[in-house]
């Protein structure tokens, strides 16, 4: 994530920022893990790795864009899509694959979008705080929004759009998060009172 080449470069190329591309399969190697770096797009943040690990989504905030690498090609090819957010700061793939929650923090809210089609959805979710990175249910159609600004938790259907309930923290509480990565984490919002809307 750098905001200063994505502003100050000095060619549309220095703007961008490079996405680390690890073969795991590679390590412990002799020679080490295979790394290939592209540039993206400008302010590269949050990614997400197809489940046949063809492709690379990744939030590029600078652009209002997502990138997408396409993985099976020694050079692999970029291509933006427009997200009509301000500011993609992450990308997490749903449980089936067939959705990224796009959280934006300038814009305060996660969009969905459709990897099938390549192109943003129609299921949006504004936040009272910047959205930072969802967590999905199993079925794709409930997702847990970490804001920041007011610091809170968002729970929202992912095929509507709508708040079902949101819990705001005090300060001291959970300051600034950020995400919720496991189940366990997930199950423990659930059941922490969080109020309707």
């Amino acid at each position: 994530f750098d905001l200063v080449a994505a502003v100050q470069g000095t060619t549309p190329e220095a703007q961008k920022s490079s996405v680390a591309i690890i073969d795991t399969r590679t390590f412990g190697a002799p020679d080490g893990p295979r790394v290939r770096f592209v540039k993206a797009c400008r302010a590269t943040h949050g990614a997400s790795i197809s489940a046949d690990s063809r492709t690379a989504y990744v939030a590029c905030y600078a652009d209002d864009a997502l990138a997408i690498i396409d993985l099976t090609s020694p050079e692999p090819a970029v291509s933006m899509v427009s997200m009509g957010l301000r500011g993609p700061y992450s990308a997490v793939a749903s449980p089936s694959g067939r959705w990224l929650a796009v959280g934006a923090t300038d814009g305060r809210e996660t969009r969905l979008f459709d990897t099938s089609a390549r192109a943003p959805g129609k299921v949006s979710i504004v936040t009272p705080g910047a959205s930072y990175f969802a967590a999905w249910s199993e079925d794709d159609k409930t997702l847990w929004i970490p804001t920041q600004g007011p610091d809170a938790i968002v729970v929202a259907n992912a095929e509507t759009g709508d708040v079902l309930r949101q819990r705001r923290f005090e300060p001291g509480v959970c300051d600034k998060p950020t995400s919720i990565s496991s189940s366990a984490r997930v199950a423990s919002f659930q059941s922490a009172r969080i109020a309707a809307p």
